[in-house]
C-alpha cells in the first residue's frame, strides 16, 4: 500500500491546476497528510488491531482532512470499520490483527 501511495503521490506532481499552474499547497498538504496517516495506520495495525486502528484512521481522515463534524466522523468511521471487519473476518474468513483487543481479553469475541 505504501509503494502504491508513493506512486500516486509522485504521479500527482505531473498534474497541473487551472491554466497550467502547479497545484496549490493546500492540495499537496491534503495528499501528504493522507499518505502520512496511511503510514501511521500501517505501523499501528498490529499493536492496536484492525478495528481500533481503522476506526482512528477513518476518524482522522473524515474529521481533519474532509472537515466533517465529530458526529459524522465517529459514526461513519465506526460503521466502516465494523463493516470492513465483518467482510474480511467473517465473510472471507481471513485473520485480521486483534491487537489491544486480544490483550484485554476481547479477542475471542471478535
Amino acid at each position: 500500500m505504501g509503494i502504491l501511495g508513493l506512486l500516486v503521490l509522485f504521479q500527482s506532481w505531473k498534474v497541473k491546476g487551472e491554466g497550467d499552474q502547479p497545484l496549490a499547497w493546500g492540495v499537496w498538504k491534503g495528499r501528504i497528510i493522507c499518505f502520512l496517516s496511511l503510514v501511521v495506520f500501517s505501523l499501528l495495525l498490529d499493536t492496536l488491531g484492525f478495528i481500533l486502528s481503522s476506526f482512528l484512521f477513518l476518524v482522522f481522515l473524515i474529521k481533519f482532512v474532509e472537515r466533517k463534524s465529530w458526529m459524522t466522523a465517529v459514526l461513519f468511521s465506526l460503521a466502516i470499520a465494523l463493516a470492513s471487519y465483518s467482510l474480511f473476518e467473517i465473510c472471507l474468513q481471513s485473520q485480521l490483527p486483534a491487537g489491544v483487543m486480544e490483550t484485554l481479553g476481547l479477542g475471542k469475541y471478535l
